[in-house]
């Protein structure tokens, strides 16, 4: 080792450019690294669900799920699947081999799009998921509020869903129906159609056939052409009821054989109220790999041009915006390294009351925080809730190491030692103990990869957070053992060498602590005593320190959940909707109030104004 620190010594230049290199490239990775909420994670079950209007379940079984079966049989990596079918529905849950989740998930997709063409024709929807990525893939919640909830879940799901996702970094968007309906329902007369002999399937067919809207060719202009079009759709209740129906015993109207009911405009199974007013939901997911709030900006400015358009008609607001989960954890984490770095200083000052001895902390610091983030970057991991976390855990551990070298140089020239000496002695004699300890605090991380902690599902954030943390750590003893002999060479070269009288002149503090250890040393018995009541004490108070969530992330945002009791109908649960939304009223802290109900429960989320507008603490908010 000591050759190796008189190399670096003597071409300090090699590692001045090495330090200028770090910096560069650990700035160039933050602003390469992709924001999101949480790593994905490769979770071994994939769900196949194919559904397709009102086909028998017998029927759907023979052409959707047998093929579909047969085709995962022929696959490898799976442990098991099974499969339910239903009247219009079918579906295949499939159970990966550990760590396969996402390849099987790709050659299910394969073989289902090689399946898609000999479905039935009613068939409209296929999608193959992989349960559990949910959470890397939602964006943000939105909510359309106005008068006609007919209208406006129409808008949603025609104009505004095209144009959602239209913005680069947006997967889909989905507009929930649950409070709206947006049907013409036909119910069957079970007496009548046994009168005419009649099953539900073959008035669905006729009704189907008779549905039709088809171009059928084009016609040609000199300028434009025109698409021909036969259009034999239905557009009124009247016309569906006077639809005839082929019957054994005669052509009758479906009047005749059913009652036809617009259900258009009418509450259905929930009810969402914005501020007062009904409001159809939209949930957006992103595409994998974008950034969540570059992405969230993005849709934010088109919901600014979707409200300036509406004219009053209607308003578009962000009810829930998973973005805000992360900002307030950069930010926390920017706040960490700030005052850790500060700290640092602080007590170097404190204790060594030298500013040229701060200089080379305050010079390493960053770059063992670059040479972090480059790790990060080659691992292939990117910022999210887990990574802000492990960093925030490392931000301490990342100037231990170098500390301690550094005391140990400085405390050999005050023994009177030469400059290069002191460097090169100090860090001879701390190297093992440095060493030791650093690995010491890898090797606490590893169970959390072996012992499967939480399951297949969790593996990927163990594996996130050991791998961040042991990244720090060696960017940390790498910092210490190369960049601060080479520092201390140059920052302290002009330093006043001090002699070995220079150890009687402690300061206050060191006094103080020597002190105390002696004290200790005295009583041994009383000191042993004490840390066992303090043990005991932190015991004891344990259960009083508050819990918190990621809701408790974003500090503007507040949700919270009733449970009704049951038996309650639709309309008792809107009484107490109203109250709800009365009562809130009055607290002058909330900016936006969204409330969704339904017959079992309350859900309640609340956007509260900027926090340097509030005189109150968001728990005292809560409180009331």
């Amino acid at each position: 080792m000591g050759r190796f620190i008189e190399f670096c010594l003597q071409h300090k230049l090699i590692v001045y450019l090495l330090t200028f290199f770090i910096l560069f490239a650990g700035i160039a990775s933050i602003f390469t690294f992709k924001r999101e909420l949480m790593p994905k994670r490769n979770y071994p079950w994939i769900t196949v669900n194919v559904s397709g209007a009102s086909i028998p379940a017998e029927e759907m079984e023979d052409k959707v799920t047998n093929p579909v079966e047969k085709e995962i049989h022929s696959l490898s990596n799976i442990k098991n699947y099974q499969s339910t079918t239903t009247p219009g529905n079918a579906q295949v849950r499939v159970e990966a081999e550990d760590g396969k989740g996402e390849q099987v998930k790709q050659d299910i997709e394969a073989a289902v799009n090689r399946l898609r063409n000999t479905f039935p024709k009613t068939v409209k929807t296929v999608t193959v998921v992989q349960e559990g990525n949910q959470a890397t893939e939602v964006l943000m919640s939105l909510a359309l509020s106005g008068k006609e909830l007919p209208v406006l879940y129409n808008l949603s799901k025609t104009d505004f869903t095209s144009r959602l996702e239209a913005i680069e970094g947006v997967k889909k968007v989905e507009v929930s129906n649950t409070n709206v309906a947006n049907k013409i329902q036909v119910t069957f007369k079970p007496d009548q159609l046994a009168a005419y002999k009649m099953t539900p399937k073959d008035i669905v067919d006729q009704l189907q056939e008779s549905n039709v809207k088809q171009a059928i060719g084009t016609l040609k202009n000199r300028s434009f052409n025109t698409v021909v079009e036969v259009d034999n759709a239905y557009k009124t209740v009247e016309q569906i009821n006077s639809v005839f129906i082929k019957t054994p015993v005669g052509n009758v109207p479906l009047s005749n054989l059913a009652v036809t009911e617009d259900m258009r405009g009418k509450k259905k199974d929930a009810i969402f109220r914005y501020n007062g007013e009904d409001y159809v939901q939209l949930f957006l997911t992103k595409t994998e790999g974008s950034d969540i709030i570059r992405t969230s900006d993005k849709v934010k400015e088109e919901i600014e041009k979707i409200n300036k358009e509406s004219n009053g008609k209607y308003k578009m607001t962000v009810s829930v915006d998973f973005a805000s989960y992360i900002k307030p954890s950069i930010n926390n984490l920017s706040r960490d390294l700030t005052l850790g770095g500060l700290l640092a200083i602080i007590i170097l000052l404190i204790f060594l009351r030298n500013w040229r001895v701060t200089l080379v902390i305050s010079t390493t610091l960053p770059v063992s925080i670059m040479m972090t983030f480059i790790g990060m970057k080659f691992g292939g991991y990117n910022i999210d809730m887990v990574t802000l976390i492990s960093l925030s855990l490392s931000t301490g551990l990342i100037v231990d190491a170098a500390i301690v070298v550094l005391e140990s140089i400085y405390h050999l020239r005050e023994k009177g030692h030469t400059l290069r000496d002191a460097i090169k002695q100090g860090v001879k004699e701390v190297m093992t103990p440095v060493l030791t300890s650093q690995l010491t605090i890898i090797v606490v991380f590893v169970p959390l990869v072996l012992s499967n902690l939480g399951g297949t599902g969790f593996k990927p954030i163990m594996m996130t957070i050991a791998f961040t943390i042991t990244v720090a750590i060696l960017a940390s003893t790498v910092a210490a053992l190369l960049f601060v002999p080479v520092f201390s060479n140059s920052f302290l070269q002009k330093d006043k060498q001090m002699h070995q009288e220079a150890e009687g002149r402690a300061s206050g503090v060191t006094n103080f602590f020597v002190n105390l250890t002696a004290l200790a040393l005295r009583h041994r018995i009383i000191t042993m005593i004490l840390a066992g009541c303090l043990f005991a004490g932190a015991l004891m108070i344990s259960p009083m320190v508050q819990m918190s969530s990621i809701n408790d992330i974003d500090e503007n945002h507040v949700y919270a959940s009733v449970k009704l009791q049951s038996g309650e109908t639709l309309e008792s649960a809107l009484s107490k909707t109203l109250q709800i939304e009365r009562d809130f009223k009055k607290i002058p802290e909330i900016k936006d109030l969204y409330i969704t109900t339904d017959k079992q429960s309350l859900g309640i989320d609340m956007n509260l104004i900027e926090i340097k507008e509030r005189k109150r603490p968001k728990e005292e908010i809560l409180y009331e």
